[in-house]
């Protein structure tokens, strides 16, 4: 949907909806425009490649700290190194593999212990199942939905 710029003078042209959708536009242009993420932590998990890697970089570019959780480790080390380099932001790295039983509280602890509290999550690991939520349990869904 096209939402036009109101400027002060053409408030008056709209109706009452059309000015508070642009209202609401210009509100969600200006948060993402200022949206920040220094002084945060942020947990994402999938890290290693994918929208994962994708959303890592972009909240490193935001300032955010990192921690990355991925089956991979070595792929997770270099774009780790990277992100130091390049963002200058501090990265964890927890090689884990989230559809283990248990890994995602074992993950919390080791955050714990590490005085890692996180302020935001990308839950991005995982695979998807192509099965209706009754056949794809989640013992199933882990190994490959087979």
């Amino acid at each position: 949907m096209f939402v036009p710029h109101l400027g002060p003078d053409d408030a008056g042209e709209l109706g009452h909806a059309d000015q508070a959708r642009c209202a609401v536009a210009d509100l969600v242009t200006r948060k993402l425009e200022l949206m920040e993420f220094k002084g945060s932590r942020a947990l994402v998990t999938g890290a290693s490649s994918g929208m994962g890697e994708v959303f890592a970089r972009e909240l490193a570019r935001r300032g955010a700290d990192l921690v990355h959780a991925a089956r991979s480790r070595d792929k997770l080390e270099v774009l780790a190194s990277e992100l130091r380099e390049s963002a200058h932001v501090s990265v964890h790295v927890e090689a884990v593999d989230l559809s283990e039983p248990g890994a995602a509280l074992a993950l919390a602890a080791r955050l714990g212990e590490h005085d890692l509290a996180i302020d935001v999550l990308v839950n991005n690991a995982g695979r998807a199942c192509s099965r209706s939520p009754k056949r794809c349990g989640p013992r199933r869904a882990a190994p490959g939905c087979a």
